[in-house]
């Protein structure tokens, strides 16, 4: 695995709990989405003093992440926005400077300035890519694509304390105060792999939804709508509305769904499928995300739901019927939805 999550903060909207609905994994303070304020699609994350979201992954030695950043008011030093992490430890952080200027930390203690200032109300996007070790550890700091000299070392102690020396979870917060950094676009990758195992670029990531049966019909119907008939039209909302959904206790059966065609251009480093999906007993049960690019169905890895609604996501780097890169025409094409797997 290289790309390993991504977010447009899109299919959210006004849900003040981010952190608790499975996708993210936890944080702290009373998350939210803004929708007046975003770089791509309908809203961004908002996040302010004391509020944090994080993102478990499997452990892993490199780590790189990118994000677009917007501060609507002065920059607070003591704040940090992004934290690559080994459980509670903080191992290498970025904040702000007052002046604007991005701040590298090993924990607490600040061990690069960086020269460019970031103008407020304004989209920055921001890249780090750092490997953990006591000796020979790396960091680089890109901004708007541009490598940030005074941010980039090698042969460096980014190891805060620990047990591995390796990190397995980021965490995003406020380089401002108040609730008024906005976070959208949001990548991160191990530098494990063949592909997507380095900097990605200024990425912009697009949300969406499915369509209703009365707009195009999935090639799947096996679940069964809780009410009517078009299995679209009760899995489209955003927010995710939990009063009516498509569902089946029956081993095999599975819905894919039509989608929109994309927005955006370009190239396609990856599409993530997301199930919003509980199971209704005490019983075991595992599902699957399910990608059907033209005849064929490809369940994706295994999910066991829990009793409360949450997101089970998945990244998919490569078309399963081609094993190449996707191209958006062929996500255009693609239907997605849910495989009852046990």
């Amino acid at each position: 695995m290289s790309l390993l999550f991504m977010d447009s903060f899109d299919h959210y909207t006004g849900d003040p709990g981010i952190s608790g609905v499975g996708k993210w994994g936890g944080g702290s303070g009373a998350t939210s989405t803004s929708v007046s304020q975003f770089r791509t699609g309908t809203s961004s994350l908002r996040v302010g003093i004391g509020t944090t979201i994080t993102k478990p992954v499997p452990a892993s030695g490199g780590c790189v992440v990118g994000f677009a950043m917007f501060g609507a008011i002065a920059f607070t030093a003591s704040n940090d926005i992004v934290q690559v992490m080994e459980g509670s430890v903080v191992h290498v952080a970025l904040a702000m400077t007052t002046g604007g200027l991005i701040t590298l930390k090993r924990g607490a203690t600040i061990i690069a300035t960086g020269t460019t200032v970031l103008a407020l109300n304004s989209w920055n996007y921001i890249e780090l890519k750092t490997v953990i070790h006591d000796t020979i550890g790396t960091y680089e700091v890109r901004i708007n694509g541009v490598v940030e000299a005074a941010l980039t070392a090698t042969g460096a102690d980014t190891r805060n304390v620990g047990t591995t020396g390796q990190w397995d979870r980021v965490s995003i917060g406020a380089g401002t105060a108040a609730n008024n950094t906005y976070i959208d676009d949001f990548y991160l990758c191990d530098t494990s792999g063949s592909i997507r195992n380095d900097f990605l670029g200024m990425v912009k990531v697009e949300c969406l939804l499915p369509q209703t049966d009365a707009a195009a019909v999935g090639s799947n119907q096996g679940l069964t709508p809780s009410t009517g008939t078009d299995h679209g039209a009760l899995v489209d909302e955003n927010p995710p509305n939990t009063t009516d959904y498509n569902g089946s206790a029956t081993v095999g059966v599975l819905d894919t769904y039509n989608y929109p065609n994309m927005t955006l251009s370009g190239s396609v480093l990856g599409v993530q499928t997301n199930l919003y999906a509980a199971k209704s007993d005490a019983g075991a049960r595992t599902i699957a995300r399910v990608i059907r690019p033209s005849i064929a169905d490809y369940p994706g890895t295994a999910v066991s739901p829990g009793t409360t609604f949450s997101y089970h996501s998945e990244i998919r780097e490569t078309n399963p019927d081609t094993l190449g890169d996707w191209t958006v025409a062929a996500i255009n094409a693609t239907q997605f939805g849910m495989k009852v797997i046990s």
